[in-house]
């Protein structure tokens, strides 16, 4: 007997993944052509990026980003997993696998039996599960996307090395953002917290900190922030135009506890 990979259930001797893993890969390879259809029936869309902390007016443009641009992108790491994987079942058969995707899928499909005899036949099936998902989620939310700043990054412009002026664009939820003219990727998170944490001049009453910090994509309770007051982590500032008290999201920010982030590794199918 051996360990199913994706449940944990006993399995018959030389099997990884159980029937049940089988069966919702065999679904995920069926959809190929059906996910590629629904990315590119996916119309463009402008970004809009949230109020500014503090209040004032309603989102800003991102100039030249089209909606598709960030779907490309998300289709072709969707595709570059499907090839990946048929070109790693196709070395381990001692044959060459398909290149185009929908056919990779196919021949993906085709060897099921052979993906559930390998060790690895559960990253198979969460890898391309997710990178599904990836794609049909921005298919169906095209959710407003977050201006984080200017690139900055060195790029090759007429015999000479400037810094890339394209504005960097993220979306609520995703760890990476791009550079709309270079494409260079960004730590989404990184971007937002040096942003946040500028913003010292910024006060506002606590719970429009939370809510504009949240739209941002850094959620904090409302009741642990009340916490950080009683407690003298976070204190409140006068703002002296206004003889007002308030807080500033830069100080949220810098109570906060730092996630760890977890780094993943890609493993090679032997």
């Amino acid at each position: 007997m051996t360990e199913c990979t994706h449940c944990e259930a006993d399995l018959p001797a030389g099997l990884t993944l159980c029937n049940t893993g089988a069966d919702d890969l065999r679904r995920i390879l069926s959809r190929v052509r059906s996910t590629l259809n629904t990315a590119g029936g996916t119309l463009t869309n402008t970004a809009v990026a949230p109020a500014p902390i503090g209040g004032g007016g309603g989102g800003q443009e991102a100039p030249g980003l089209p909606y598709s641009v960030d779907m490309s992108d998300r289709v072709r790491d969707y595709q570059e997993a499907i090839r990946y994987w048929a070109g790693m079942i196709g070395e381990a058969q001692g044959k060459p696998a398909p290149v185009d995707t929908i056919a990779a899928g196919m021949f993906l499909r085709a060897h099921i039996g052979l993906i559930r005899g390998n060790e690895h036949a559960n990253t198979i099936l969460q890898e391309l599960r997710a990178a599904e998902r990836s794609v049909i989620n921005a298919a169906d939310r095209q959710a407003p996307k977050l201006l984080l700043g200017e690139c900055g990054a060195p790029v090759w412009e007429e015999h000479t090395i400037v810094r890339c002026a394209g504005q960097i664009i993220g979306r609520e939820g995703d760890d990476q953002a791009k550079c709309d003219t270079c494409r260079s990727t960004h730590s989404a998170r990184e971007r937002i917290e040096a942003k946040i944490s500028r913003a010292w001049h910024v006060l506002a009453p606590l719970p429009q900190i939370i809510r504009a910090l949240k739209a941002y994509g850094i959620h904090i309770r409302y009741d642990t922030a009340k916490k950080w007051v009683t407690r003298g982590k976070l204190a409140p500032v006068c703002d002296l135009r206004t003889r007002t008290e308030g807080y500033s999201p830069a100080a949220v920010l810098a109570v906060m506890p730092k996630p760890s982030t977890p780094i993943r590794q890609h493993v090679d199918l032997k």
